[in-house]
């Protein structure tokens, strides 16, 4: 006696995902490349959503699939940006910065590079909160939450912070020697 061949709701899932793949995956590729900027993050960040869409157990009403692969997308992107911005940099010399290019001149009288002095021009030049983030940040090379517990805030207003304060310091260049 054979067994027959399962036909169950796994099956029906692989059929309804198989379907959508061949007309949705376009569409879902291009909203994860707008976000990422890299044709290869998005490949692997596309192929991830219908993984996880395929690792589902409920039955797929076919036309209520896209709305589900774009917000798997929206997660899988979330969690990408997550990872990436969790990580801690690598530490900046909080010391004198050391010049590698011959473009950038000598030392001032003083003895520290001009480049040294642009960056702790520049950092005087903007809020405090915004020079201690990036201190914290890149001076420091600490991680978001790290930084957050330094400065008393949420780990999303340290993102914010940061990205404000990387505009404002590329909004100064006026005010460098």
């Amino acid at each position: 006696m054979e067994a027959a061949p399962p036909d169950g709701p796994a099956v029906a899932r692989q059929r309804v995902l198989a379907a959508a793949y061949r007309v949705e995956a376009p569409a879902i590729y291009a909203f994860i490349a707008r976000r990422v900027g890299s044709a290869a993050d998005a490949e692997d960040l596309t192929a991830e959503a219908f993984l996880r869409a395929l690792r589902g157990r409920q039955p797929l009403d076919p036309e209520r699939v896209r709305g589900l692969l774009f917000t798997i997308a929206r997660a899988v992107l979330a969690e990408h940006w997550s990872r990436l911005y969790s990580e801690a940099p690598a530490p900046l010399d909080a010391g004198p910065l050391e010049l590698t290019d011959p473009g950038d001149g000598p030392p001032e009288p003083d003895g520290e590079p001009a480049a040294a002095q642009r960056v702790r021009t520049l950092l005087a030049a903007l809020p405090e909160n915004y020079r201690r983030v990036l201190e914290l940040r890149f001076l420091e090379g600490r991680s978001v939450r790290d930084t957050a517990k330094g400065m008393g805030i949420r780990p999303g207003n340290v993102r914010v912070l940061q990205l404000r304060a990387l505009r404002r310091a590329a909004s100064l260049r006026e005010v460098l020697p």
